[in-house]
């Protein structure tokens, strides 16, 4: 059995001006925090960062987070936007490209989807099978060699 003192206590639920905030800051920031390399520099420079977007973030809202609760929230919010637009993509093309039967996303994962430009959206292909649009292979034409 676990000592009470060693049991963390949950934190307070994020609101959405919390994460509106948070997502906001991470943007400004997105070169250092979004950045792919993992070697100890620049780890170093995302821990600053953070730390940076933590006194940021106490400032704009008043609320104080921890740097590590504000990356983690982060890290959900972009598993959440990524797990949002494939579910909007595959309504897209179950549909055969017409409106989709979910709900579009909300404003906080279309702006972390912009943050992670492909890694969210995924790449497009022109010349796929599952194309939506007759246009749009008519449009990738090849050049002769």
């Amino acid at each position: 059995m676990e000592s009470p003192l060693l049991k963390r206590k949950r934190g307070k639920n994020f609101t959405p001006q919390e994460e509106d905030a948070l997502v906001e800051l991470v943007d400004e920031q997105r070169h250092i925090l979004e950045n792919k390399r993992s070697d100890a520099v620049t780890w170093k420079q995302k821990e600053e960062a953070l730390k940076k977007l933590a006194e940021c973030f106490t400032a704009r809202i008043g609320t104080n987070r921890e740097w590590r609760t504000l990356r983690d929230k982060f890290e959900r919010l972009k598993r959440k936007s990524k797990a949002e637009m494939a579910t909007e993509k595959s309504e897209h093309y179950r549909t055969g490209g017409g409106s989709a039967a979910v709900e579009s996303s909300s404003m906080v994962t279309q702006k972390v989807a912009a943050i992670l430009e492909e890694s969210a959206t995924g790449l497009e292909n022109t010349f796929d099978g599952d194309a939506t649009s007759a246009n749009s292979f008519a449009s990738a034409t090849l050049s002769p060699v």
